[in-house]
């Protein structure tokens, strides 16, 4: 019954690889601290380690958000998981798993979205189950396994407005038990609505010994998702936007409210996405931006994406050996901002 209900679950995987060498050079796990977490959100899928083994060359980085889709079905999306983990053992490094979406009497409804879905009380246990099989799964793994992120941006969503599910932290709680059966992982947790750090502000959060704190950063939507299913497409940065005027110092203190929430409850944070449109003016300004404030703040940091939409991923592959005219194009000079950021000497 439980593979059956997976069948139909649209999920999100979160997994802290590294990466350029293969299995056959194994190295120890080495513990690393929340505010030196690095790296790429990533698509599982069957060249997923190829991807991470050809962006090292370019690189350096010990984390990777490893996003899944359920095409291949729930035992498939499991074996391919197996072997990105095996991955991430040979290469030194750790996990983060997180499902963001679960099946509810056997539909396709998304629990971040639907309110419909996040009111079955049956659909909320079943999602419980699941995350018991998961943990249960994989219990036996080694520290290459950090934790769990059940369940990414949480939201219902009415027309243009999202608020936070009123069933959503009793089901972080309930999950986080799940969690901790296992003693050697954390459980990630945002608040809601979405993955925005306002959420941080109020409500209730979910206690345990290991949970950590995970935030997205993506304001503004306007300017950062600029060009995407028809919004205007001419907005700058760093700039007014919406009556607000956005620059380093807005970044900074949006992602503050999580860092202090963190600080408050003895919490680690992690950005575990953000990103802005890729040929955006000022772009590049602002991915820099929220690197230099989640560094000044002490937490992780997980660029979005490698392997994904065009619109985002900085492809070396294309740049290094590029003409004049291309090496000033949009898009190398998204890789000259990675390579600036992820400088090959660090974070291995």
């Amino acid at each position: 019954m439980i593979k059956q209900m997976c069948f139909l679950l649209s999920t999100a995987v979160a997994i802290a690889c590294g990466a350029g060498q293969t299995s056959s050079s194994a190295v120890n796990v080495v513990p690393v601290g929340f505010d030196r977490i690095v790296g790429f959100t990533l698509p599982l899928r069957a060249d997923s380690a190829e991807l991470i083994r050809q962006a090292r060359t370019a690189y350096s980085f010990n984390t990777a958000y490893l996003i899944v889709k359920q095409d291949d079905g729930f035992d498939g999306m499991l074996s391919m998981l197996d072997s990105a983990l095996d991955g991430c053992k040979a290469n030194g490094v750790r996990a983060i798993v997180s499902f963001s979406d679960f099946p509810v009497f056997g539909r396709r409804g998304k629990l971040r979205t639907s309110a419909k879905v996040w009111g079955d009380t049956k659909g909320l246990d079943e999602a419980v189950a699941i995350s018991r099989q998961i943990v249960d799964r994989y219990r036996s793994r080694g520290p290459e396994l950090l934790g769990y992120h059940f369940i990414n941006e949480p939201l219902v969503r009415d027309g243009r407005n999202s608020s936070v599910p009123t069933t959503w932290p009793a089901l972080a709680q309930r999950l986080e038990k799940v969690v901790e059966t296992d003693p050697n992982r954390w459980f990630f947790y945002q608040p809601g609505p979405g993955g925005l750090a306002k959420g941080y502000l109020k409500g209730q959060r979910p206690t345990g010994p290991r949970v950590a704190y995970s935030v997205n950063m993506y304001e503004p939507h306007a300017f950062t998702h600029q060009g995407i299913d028809g919004r205007a497409s001419n907005l700058v940065y760093p700039e007014t936007i919406n009556g607000i005027r956005w620059d380093a110092s807005r970044v900074k203190q949006t992602l503050t409210i999580a860092a202090e929430a963190g600080k408050r409850d003895g919490r680690p944070v992690v950005v575990t996405s953000f990103s802005a449109i890729i040929g955006a003016q000022g772009s590049e300004q602002y991915v820099s931006d929220v690197v230099a404030a989640a560094r000044s703040l002490g937490i992780g940091w997980i660029y979005h994406t490698l392997g994904g939409a065009t619109e985002w991923t900085p492809r070396p592959d294309a740049c290094a050996s590029a003409k004049p005219e291309t090496a000033a194009s949009p898009q190398c000079e998204r890789v000259r901002t990675i390579e600036r950021l992820m400088p090959l000497s660090e974070n291995r």
